[in-house]
């Protein structure tokens, strides 16, 4: 039995490819399209919600390209009442090497379900040389309240490659560090 449909616009996105996260009964999860300013392929992506029930789904929030993240690839996770993620591009930082057609570095993201507020917890490419890595697309884990995830680029390298690897991260939610 099919739940819900993706309409695939810019109001409801599309290509919902991350896992789904069940908080007191609803699902929640991440498409890699939709929003009212992408030009580039339409994407740029949602966060949405699913009442299994129902079948009714809301969007949460749309990423814009901009400072708060693009390209959610991965699902989320929950962690004291809020909803975490990653974005493979956007972010407030440039100086990352340009992967497939992404602007932005990416992001990792905060999300009060209750609210829909968005706030990026830490941008990629913070460091210098972006040794703490760039274009996250891997679903965050949480290990007692220590959020971990991988990047696909950034940091160092032994082979000769300047936009470096990738990295294994930890963060803490609260403060970003």
């Amino acid at each position: 039995m099919v739940l819900y449909s993706f309409a695939g616009n810019a109001e409801d996105g599309g290509y919902p490819i991350g896992d789904l996260v069940a908080v007191k009964g609803t699902l929640y999860g991440t498409t890699q399209t939709g929003c009212t300013v992408c030009t580039d392929l339409g994407r740029c992506g949602t966060v949405f919600s699913l009442d299994p029930a129902t079948g009714a789904g809301t969007v949460l929030h749309l990423f814009d390209v901009g400072a708060d993240g693009d390209y959610p690839w991965a699902g989320l996770v929950a962690v004291k009442g809020m909803l975490y993620g990653t974005t493979a591009g956007g972010g407030p930082h440039s100086g990352c090497e340009s992967y497939q057609y992404y602007t932005g570095c990416g992001t990792v993201f905060a999300l009060d379900p209750a609210t829909g507020t968005e706030t990026v917890v830490y941008a990629s490419c913070g460091q210098e040389s972006c040794k703490d890595g760039s274009h996250p697309y891997a679903r965050l884990l949480d290990v007692k309240g220590t959020l971990y995830g991988t990047t696909l680029l950034g940091g160092h390298c032994k082979a000769d490659r300047k936009d470096g690897c990738g990295t294994v991260f930890s963060l803490d939610p609260a403060t970003g560090a």
